[in-house]
């Protein structure tokens, strides 16, 4: 389904759903799970200063320690992988954005005011 959407997009008569179409549905599952990480990476960054509700909870994902790794380098790893997570979730909802932009566009409708009205005209 979501190939065949994409594929009508590019068509002078692109299919029409009362929600969202397959692709904005698969772009709201992969920012809520890209929000899920970013809270949990922060959780896990909070921990390694020990605060927060994971404090001496943390998930150990780089291995045992070695003798010469600290408590910072281990912090450094888990802001790392946060501030990316954090800039994909941004860069997914710039494009989500986008999208319902160009999705205004194609189907000649309003899609942010369906947003704020909850109505979207049928067919």
């Amino acid at each position: 389904e979501t190939i065949s959407h994409i594929k009508s997009l590019f068509t002078r008569n692109p299919k029409r759903f009362p929600g969202h179409n397959p692709v904005g549905g698969w772009m709201i599952l992969a920012m809520l799970i890209s929000i899920l990480l970013v809270s949990w990476t922060g959780l896990e960054l909070y921990a390694d200063a020990g605060k927060g509700p994971l404090t001496g909870t943390s998930v150990e994902i780089f291995g045992k320690a070695h003798a010469n790794d600290d408590e910072e380098s281990r912090e450094s790893a888990w802001e790392e992988i946060h501030e990316s997570l954090a800039n994909l979730t941004l860069l997914l909802v710039f494009v989500h954005v986008a999208g319902v932009i160009v999705s205004s566009i194609v189907h000649r409708e309003n899609l942010i005011k369906s947003m704020i009205t909850g109505y979207k005209k049928p067919g």
